[in-house]
């Protein structure tokens, strides 16, 4: 592997100096100034309403730029007329000192650690708030049920053919409410098949099969 110090500037980065508030800003305005900068960030999740990830800084203070725009960098951070958030170019001896890919490594691992933490927590959350949805289903089904089971009989009365919905095994039958008790009825299906069927579940049919009225 090729030392840092060996290779050329155009694969070498200068090290930024800011505060640690003005970390992100002052990487997104110098790349939105056209140049090649880079901070490690870590994602998290977001309390604003409609935002799912905010990114932090890893290494606040921080910023890396691509050593080919030193001078150009050392001129802004002199300006005091700069639209950038203030920053200064990291010296050492008098010199600024250029670092290259292995320099940079742990904290590119750092930023792609963090990335698989969120990525796991946000799939764990996901699982979790489908869960939650499932069990609120079927509360919201029971209680469906429940208010569905204490429906009266209304027009099904003595009498009335019926067809029988959300019961598989009676699909397609019709049969005849021969007893009436409260919210249900004895419906006879023909033969020996008398069975008692809630009233929300039957539908009304003439002999000729036409659906006419629920209960």
């Amino acid at each position: 592997m090729m030392n840092d110090a060996k290779l050329p500037v155009s694969q070498r980065w200068c090290i930024l100096r800011t505060t640690g508030p003005r970390t992100l800003p002052l990487a997104r305005s110098l790349t939105d100034g056209g140049f090649e900068v880079w901070t490690p960030t870590a994602p998290k999740l977001s309390d604003r309403a409609g935002v799912d990830r905010v990114e932090q800084p890893i290494a606040p203070t921080f910023v890396f730029a691509k050593a080919q725009h030193t001078i150009d960098l050392l001129a802004v951070s002199r300006d005091p007329a700069s639209r950038h958030p203030s920053f200064s170019v990291f010296r050492r001896l008098n010199r600024v000192p250029f670092i290259g890919p292995a320099g940079m490594a742990g904290l590119r691992d750092a930023q792609a650690t963090a990335e698989a933490e969120f990525v796991a927590l946000t799939e764990k959350q996901t699982r979790e708030e489908m869960r939650r949805e499932r069990v609120a289903q079927l509360q919201r089904d029971r209680a469906r049920r429940k208010a569905l089971r204490s429906q009266p009989l209304g027009a099904l009365g003595l009498g009335t053919w019926v067809e029988v919905q959300e019961m598989p095994a009676l699909v397609g039958l019709q049969g005849e409410i021969v007893e009436e008790r409260g919210t249900a009825a004895v419906v006879a299906f023909g033969g020996l098949l008398r069975m008692e069927i809630e009233a929300w579940r039957m539908i009304a049919v003439d002999v000729s099969g036409n659906l006419t009225c629920t209960a």
